[in-house]
């Protein structure tokens, strides 16, 4: 299982490459090139988050995406996260995980729009330690 796991986070690149790629085939372009440095693409898949700043209780909750780019992802979710946490995203058809920084978190009706910015951890940390963790695309 820890095999498994480091497996995942190692390829954490690929998976988001992997999905990116899944979304430019099925979804539309956004085509506001405001303050982004990547293109969005929409995307609806279904995803566990799990927090992993909340210590020994940690919080999951079900997640579906609306958009992803090279940079990270947007999802709608049920439950208010702080902004800054660190996530692991699971995804509910394949099990792919990758982990993620909540970058912020908006409270629309009956739900939130969440913003994750893709990081990976260093090998030494599967955890995913906030203050040392990095990000997928400079």
């Amino acid at each position: 299982m820890q095999a498994a796991m480091r497996k995942k986070v190692a390829d954490g690149a690929k998976v988001v490459n992997r999905w990116l790629t899944q979304a430019q085939c099925t979804g539309r372009e956004d085509t506001y090139t405001g303050k982004r440095r990547f293109p969005r693409f929409t995307w609806r898949e279904h995803f566990t988050v799990v927090v992993l700043d909340e210590g020994p209780d940690r919080v999951e909750c079900f997640a579906t995406t609306r958009d992803i780019s090279a940079g990270g992802v947007g999802l709608k979710i049920r439950h208010r996260i702080a902004a800054t946490a660190v996530v692991r995203l699971v995804h509910e058809e394949t099990g792919e995980t990758v982990h993620g920084r909540v970058r912020f978190c908006n409270e629309a009706l009956g739900a939130f729009f969440v913003g994750v910015e893709f990081i990976q951890a260093p090998p030494a940390c599967p955890t995913l330690a906030a203050t040392n963790a990095t990000r997928f695309v400079a």
